[in-house]
């Protein structure tokens, strides 16, 4: 079975951006240095590639490179048209977002009434934009044109570990203090969920516990929790795991965003250091 190795240059850089306000996304404009407190030297990029992926520079897999990440799904197409991908395939999809659709969007309308009401064969050809296919929801794209065999889905975590708790505290520290105290540098999330930015509507039985990605057609998407489907779509094995404690081989493919939505300046170095991992079919 083939496995794609999809790459967001985001996962390099924390704190993440938040993503879930948005139709939209292409236009938000790009954040400056001063937004984020970490960005990863390329000898950490390299590391990540060659010990927690396998990668080698002396043997580079078939690849592409795109600005933005809904290009993975039209990259993929046509990999499968030209037989240099099989389906079913895996996906890791390593990135600061998890591109499921998550957030105020159009995407379960979009997925639940239109999408999957096509036949299969012309599910590969969906309309594209902010209230369509993008570069939010392509991965649920994907799974709606029976692709993938299994996803997942690798988070990034705070790379500098919070200060430690003095053991002279004079007095009682409730947890607002106990936070405010560890102050974890401008900018890092207070809180780590297990896995960020998951919406549970593309879940079974809407719990992200199940741990599978199960679409589900309606005629009307305005009440999905309560309605009864029209139709269920086979079912894609799901896992969401913290980047320090990701490890994985085999892979056969990679696809790299860049998302300058999300990353600085400070991080254009690093698609160069990237790419001598892969290399145009």
């Amino acid at each position: 079975m083939h496995k794609i190795l999809d790459l967001d240059l985001d996962f390099f850089v924390w704190p993440s951006i938040d993503d879930t306000g948005e139709d939209d996304l292409s236009t938000r404009p790009r954040p400056d240095s001063d937004s984020f407190s970490h960005v990863a030297a390329e000898a950490e990029v390299r590391e990540f590639l060659e010990v927690r992926c396998g990668l080698s520079i002396e043997h580079p897999l078939p690849g592409h490179e795109a600005q933005e990440h809904v290009d993975a799904f039209t990259t993929w197409r046509e990999w499968l048209r030209r037989g240099l991908l099989s389906e079913p395939f895996a996906v890791v999809h390593i990135d600061a977002h998890s591109d499921l659709g998550s957030g105020l969007n159009n995407t379960y309308q979009f997925v639940s009434t239109e999408l999957l009401a096509l036949p299969l064969d012309a599910r590969r050809d969906p309309r594209f934009g902010p209230k369509h296919l993008n570069s939010g929801n392509y991965l649920i794209g994907a799974v709606a044109n029976r692709w993938l065999h299994h996803l997942t889905y690798v988070h990034p975590v705070n790379p500098v570990p919070p200060l430690p708790i003095p053991e002279d505290i004079s007095e009682p520290m409730t947890t607002d203090k106990l936070l405010r105290f560890l102050g974890r540098q401008k900018g890092i999330q207070e809180a780590e969920s297990p896995a960020p930015f998951l919406p549970v509507w593309c879940f079974r039985d809407h719990r992200l516990s199940t741990g599978k990605i199960e679409l589900r057609r309606f005629r009307d998407g305005a009440n999905w929790y309560n309605s009864e489907p029209i139709a269920i779509e086979p079912a894609v094995d799901f896992r969401a795991i913290k980047g320090d404690a990701f490890s994985d081989r085999g892979f056969t493919h990679v696809f790299l965003a860049r998302s300058p939505q999300y990353t600085p300046e400070d991080a254009d170095s690093l698609p160069e250091v990237i790419r001598a991992y892969f290399t145009e079919p």
